[in-house]
């Protein structure tokens, strides 16, 4: 299966990742099984192989996709760690940033979008309470004399969410989603005049982090990673003093939320695709899922290449 060049399997997974646009792990690989399964071709039960499947059709469509300056990444949820895959739109940025990247949304949608990630990059927990959110919505210029009311702000913002653009925390406050901070991260660095953190672990951008006392920054889902092998116990790598991954004092409860909803319940995920309670074995498939492939690391984006000869830097 791995020597197939470009195919209707890949045409059928192409045509489900630009529908939906935003698919986290589980969604994405179900997209796989049923784009395989649509051609009569075996999926393969063993999850190193669906993975290395899974890698090799990604690349072979980003090759095919690569003229038309679109690209197909995988990013992780700062947070939780969940992996998500998304199509991405490397048109050259232009100063009107927002709306370079996304063109489906309405000019008036855009600039809230704007209004709510500067808000959220400047303030120190990088998270704004639902109920500033909607405020926002009076600071939205008129369109054609049209006022844009909280109501339609709340909509504006479920789509958002819904899209990776936006993320809600446990208890209301929102903060930016795993796609903006890929999508946009000059535009994050910019607004910051580059004083970003890095994740003294991966090496790469923190939004939202856990922080130790002598100020080295970890994501979250780092910081977990290493827990899980130290009796639930993280050490900064540099004081040795021990942090609290689970509680960071972060707003809105959000680096202490566990493994997210996916690890404690059922639910319906906004593609459409059931998502089951998980066990504590079965949580561990988004680490396990890292070893598909050689990836580009980008911010907190994974970029998949066809060149597996690449190795992971820590940024300059």
């Amino acid at each position: 299966m791995l020597d197939r060049e470009y195919e209707d399997e890949h045409r059928i997974f192409l045509q489900n990742i630009m529908n939906q646009g935003f698919l986290d792990s589980a969604d994405v690989h179900q997209v796989l099984e049923d784009s395989l399964r649509a051609v009569d071709l075996p999926v393969p039960e063993d999850r190193k192989q669906r993975g290395d499947v899974l890698l090799k059709i990604i690349q072979q469509i980003n090759e095919k996709i690569k003229p038309l300056n679109l690209v197909i990444r995988k990013g992780v949820d700062e947070e939780d760690g969940t992996n998500y895959f998304m199509l991405v739109n490397l048109t050259q940025r232009t100063d009107d940033h927002l709306s370079a990247v996304q063109s489906y949304y309405s000019k008036v949608e855009l600039e809230y979008l704007e209004l709510l990630a500067d808000d959220i990059i400047t303030e120190e927990d990088r998270c704004i309470p639902s109920s500033a959110a909607l405020k926002l919505a009076y600071d939205v210029e008129e369109s054609e004399g049209v006022k844009f009311p909280p109501s339609q702000a709340e909509k504006c913002i479920n789509k958002f969410m819904k899209g990776g653009w936006l993320k809600m925390l446990d208890s209301g406050y929102l903060s930016l989603g795993v796609r903006f901070i890929g999508e946009m991260e000059d535009w994050i660095r910019e607004m910051l005049e580059g004083n970003v953190d890095k994740c003294k672990i991966c090496f790469k951008m923190v939004v939202r982090g856990v922080h130790c006392s002598c100020d080295l920054v970890y994501h979250r889902y780092c910081a977990e990673k290493i827990a899980k092998v130290s009796h639930d116990i993280f050490k900064c790598l540099d004081c040795k003093e021990v942090v609290d991954f689970k509680d960071s004092g972060n707003k809105g409860g959000g680096l202490g939320s566990g493994r997210g909803r996916g690890a404690h319940e059922s639910y319906k995920t906004p593609n459409g695709y059931k998502r089951k309670a998980v066990s504590d074995e079965e949580s561990t498939e988004d680490e396990e899922e890292e070893g598909v492939g050689e990836f580009t690391q980008q911010g907190t984006y994974v970029q998949v290449t066809s060149d597996s000869s690449s190795s992971e830097e820590p940024d300059k």
